[in-house]
């Protein structure tokens, strides 16, 4: 995750520096295009294309950059930039096709059309990315996280249908604008002739509905996720439905018409060189006849009377040119002066931005040059008959397109219909499956397959229907077994939130089962353990959601559960994780209350105590006086008497023995043994309690014998009160168990 997060800043990063280089580039290639206007810089058509060139690339380069980080980014800044791009690779990327249909050279307009290319695009499209942003608020705010109602949701899924069409026609308005104003200032400042002014309205017009279809077809795809969330989220009516037939007769209209527009400037141009070269043609044609009848002229008055008599049309001249210092004083722009020193047949502007085609011829006897000036404008009187059958051959592919559009998007139109009401009726449950298309291409495949996929759709939902009432079957058997067990029961999910309570543990926690779903686990209850809080990763349930452990509490852990309310209650816990697919999805606690337990373990250990002290304090008793009687502290006993008194002892001392057994095994059980080790020898501890039982194995003539291996053996710590008791048990069992005159041994 670090990792793609450093690729996405790397990639933000290089996306700024581009940006930072564009914004550059453009203002530096503004300022050299003004300082060209101002004349303080060179300008001409290779300067012109190479600086609107170099703009276009760096644009690429940042869209191609942009776009390989396009996710980093918002999409009001998605759409930005691509309203951007398309303004600055149309209009830069442009300039070399524009430079196909411009025919003038004079640099004065070459300047202007530089200086318009670079000044409009941030211009324009500073105020055209403004006014879509706008219009696009409403959308960046459900995309950037806003809820809106239904009756919004629908709004808003209109719109990003709208949108587009809008966008479309906002580019349309404004990049024709942008070529308004620049045929304006061709106009009122350079002078441009107005058919060269004309043709680039036409190309404008042309322009603008190619860069306004670029925008509705790639903005209706930017937004498509848009509406796809809407449609995810919302149901959204059927009257906010697209319609294909009238977005795609739109673009058959758009595209169609605007190819056609560029016919008017592509014939316009054609016609112009042609009625150049041929006034070139018609000028040298003219020079050739009179050129001989020169030869024999001696005076420039007779040169003169010849001249007059050459008829040109219209406004063509045939005139005498002055030797070259008079040339030199006259007022005549340096391009024709050039012109007219080297003798260069061809087409040139003059003061008056007005094309003329001129040709020349020497006569060497007066040392004068005859010229023939013939103006261009003249001849474009016969423009409109190439004009008008553009405009009837383009409006006769304009028609047939729009009938084949027609035919075609209602033939789409239908066939789509067709399928999505076929879909409906799927949807709804209807029996009916989907109809043929018949149309003989790939709707038809498309009807084969979704009526394949509806059949199979509807098998596998009948399958799913069967799965649900099995699995609610058990559901309900689940539940019913969860309610009726004797523990409680809680259900987390992974939010801590809880999920399922049965009614033993609404009772215990003092709470509704329907008010506890869905409240976090922390606000009804708290752990406690050795009256601590228990917090955090100490919790059992947190062990088994982040650990997967399964966690059991006993009593002897000591764990109360403190409820909402302030009741402690002591609990045992056990606590596992419900897993689907390996992964957690939450846990299940199962717990009691230890009340009653806590209860009882308070008697036995009351009992332990009472009985260690009422019960031996008789034996003791006992003990002593028949000892004291053995010994003839009370007089000598008879042999009889003696006999009986050492039976009450024997017997005195088995009873001890058991009652300490029995403590002792009542302490094993309730976990209060306390161990006192002590070092000994086993041997010599072994007949010090065979001592005891002296008389009972004197009576049955018994032997009994130790053997010790090494001998003496070491002395090993041991407690002597739970070690005589072993040792004991053993003995008297080997007694009792033993026949008479058998002889014992212990090893």
């Amino acid at each position: 995750m670090m990792r793609m997060g450093e690729e996405h800043d790397k990639a933000r990063r290089r996306v700024f520096r581009a940006l930072f280089i564009v914004v550059a580039s453009a203002t530096a290639a503004l300022l050299y295009t003004l300082f060209a206007l101002l004349g303080r810089a060179p300008m001409s058509w290779p300067i012109h294309l190479g600086m609107t060139t170099t703009l276009a690339l760096i644009n690429a380069l940042f869209l191609l950059l942009f776009s390989r980080a396009s996710q980093s980014f918002p999409l009001r800044v998605q759409l930005a930039v691509l309203l951007w791009g398309g303004a600055a690779l149309w209009y830069w990327g442009f300039a070399p096709f524009y430079a196909f249909f411009t025919s003038t050279s004079d640099l004065l307009l070459v300047s202007l059309s530089a200086f318009e290319f670079v000044w409009e695009v941030p211009f324009f499209a500073a105020a055209f990315i403004t006014l879509c942003l706008w219009k696009f608020r409403s959308i960046a705010r459900f995309v950037e996280g806003r809820t809106p109602s239904p009756g919004d949701a629908t709004a808003l899924f209109i719109a990003t249908l709208r949108f587009p069409l809008y966008v479309g026609l906002l580019a349309f308005l404004i990049t024709f604008l942008g070529y308004f104003v620049a045929f304006l200032q061709s106009s009122l400042w350079g002078a441009q002739p107005w058919l060269e002014g004309s043709k680039t309205l036409v190309t404008g017009f042309a322009i603008s509905f190619f860069l306004a279809d670029f925008y509705v077809l790639t903005i209706d795809r930017l937004l498509g996720t848009v509406r796809g969330r809407l449609e995810e989220r919302y149901a959204v009516p059927r009257r906010a439905q697209r319609r294909f037939s009238l977005r795609a007769l739109w673009m058959f209209l758009g595209v169609t018409g605007a190819s056609i527009s560029l016919l008017v400037p592509l014939g316009l141009q054609g016609f112009q060189v042609f009625m150049r070269e041929t006034l070139v043609e018609e000028a040298r044609t003219t020079l050739s006849r009179v050129a001989p009848e020169t030869q024999n002229i001696q005076s420039e008055a007779a040169l003169n009377d010849l001249l007059k008599e050459v008829r040109l049309e219209l406004r063509g001249q045939i005139e005498i040119v002055a030797s070259e210092e008079a040339l030199s004083s006259q007022n005549i722009a340096p391009t024709t002066r050039q012109v007219i020193e080297e003798e260069r047949d061809g087409v040139l502007t003059d003061f008056f931005r007005e094309e003329k085609v001129i040709a020349f011829f020497s006569v060497p006897a007066l040392d004068r040059k005859v010229m023939v000036t013939m103006r261009v404008l003249d001849r474009y009187t016969a423009w409109p008959w190439l004009v008008w059958p553009l405009i009837v051959g383009g409006l006769s592919i304009l028609g047939a397109s729009i009938v084949n559009s027609i035919f075609i998007t209602s033939d789409v139109g239908r066939a789509t219909r067709i399928l999505m009401s076929g879909v409906e009726r799927a949807r709804a449950g209807g029996k009916e499956i989907i109809p043929d298309v018949n149309t003989g291409d790939e709707f038809e495949d498309l009807a084969h397959a979704m009526r394949y996929f509806v059949a199979e759709t509807r098998t596998a939902r009948r399958q799913l229907e069967a799965e649900i009432v099995a699995t609610e079957r058990e559901r309900g058997t689940l539940a019913g077994v969860v309610r009726s067990m004797g523990e409680a029961v809680l259900l987390i999910d992974r939010d801590e939130r809880v999920r399922l309570v049965n009614p033993v543990a609404a009772e215990l926690l003092g709470v509704r089962a329907d008010e506890a779903v869905g409240v976090a686990l922390h606000t009804l209850v708290t752990l406690r353990q050795n009256s601590q809080v228990l917090s955090g990763p100490e919790r059992p349930i947190i062990r088994s959601l982040t650990g997967g452990e399964v966690v059991v509490v006993g009593m002897g852990d000591n764990v109360e559960l403190e409820t909402s309310a302030g009741r402690r209650i002591p609990i045992g816990l056990v606590t596992s994780p419900l897993r689907e697919h390996d992964e957690i999805t939450g846990a299940v606690a199962v717990f009691r209350d230890l009340t009653q337990e806590e209860q009882l373990e308070a008697a036995r250990t009351n009992f332990i105590s009472v009985a260690s002290h009422q019960l031996r304090t008789p034996l003791t008793s006992m003990r002593w006086f028949s000892e004291m009687l053995l010994a003839g502290q009370a007089g000598k006993l008879v042999v009889k008497q003696r006999r009986f008194v050492q039976f009450v002892y024997q017997s005195t001392l088995r009873m001890a023995n058991l009652v300490n057994l029995l403590l002792q095994s009542a302490r094993v059980e309730a976990g209060r043994v306390q161990l006192n080790p002590q070092p000994m020898d086993l041997k010599d501890f072994t007949k010090e309690i065979a001592q005891t039982f002296g008389a009972m194995m004197k009576e049955k003539l018994q032997i009994l014998e130790i053997v010790a291996s090494p001998d003496p053996l070491p002395k090993i710590p041991m407690d002597r009160e739970i070690l005589w008791q072993v040792i004991a048990n053993l003995l008297s069992n080997a007694i009792r168990y033993s026949p008479a005159k058998a002889k014992i041994l212990v090893t």
